[in-house]
């Protein structure tokens, strides 16, 4: 699916962001948003979860649907620097015993592309979703 991420405008909490993506099961907009933990606490909380043998549960749909604010951040560092992006790949995928996160961050990368080519964003791409 299609979804729009952004710095928040909360003024309470400055590292707040906003993600609207469709949900797939009730095809409604959804408003979420997270606290950014930066990208070296976020890969240390993964590492310590396959440490502690809780690495299933990084699975891309497992972790969205049980820490969506894990989720999310994490998704936010697929967006970000190469380097950056293959590390949390990398750390995910092995934790989590899978490839679902490389397979995320290809689907990321073509979303930002195509959204990117079809000029969308902000209301644009509010408007595109709700047709």
């Amino acid at each position: 699916g299609q979804f729009v991420m952004y710095p928040s405008w909360s003024e309470t909490n400055p590292d707040a962001w906003e993600v609207r993506f469709v949900d797939a099961r009730g095809g409604r907009l959804v408003l979420e948003r997270f606290l950014d933990w930066g990208k070296e606490e976020l890969l240390d909380n993964f590492r310590r979860c396959k440490d502690m043998g809780d690495g299933a549960r990084l699975a891309p749909q497992t972790l969205a649907e049980q820490d969506p604010m894990a989720f999310w951040g994490a998704v936010l560092r697929l967006r970000g620097e190469q380097e950056v992006k293959c590390k949390m790949r990398q750390v995910l995928d092995e934790a989590s015993g899978g490839d679902g996160w490389t397979l995320l961050g290809e689907g990321v990368h073509r979303a930002k592309t195509w959204m990117k080519n079809e000029g969308l964003h902000g209301n644009k791409l509010e408007k595109r979703v709700m047709e």
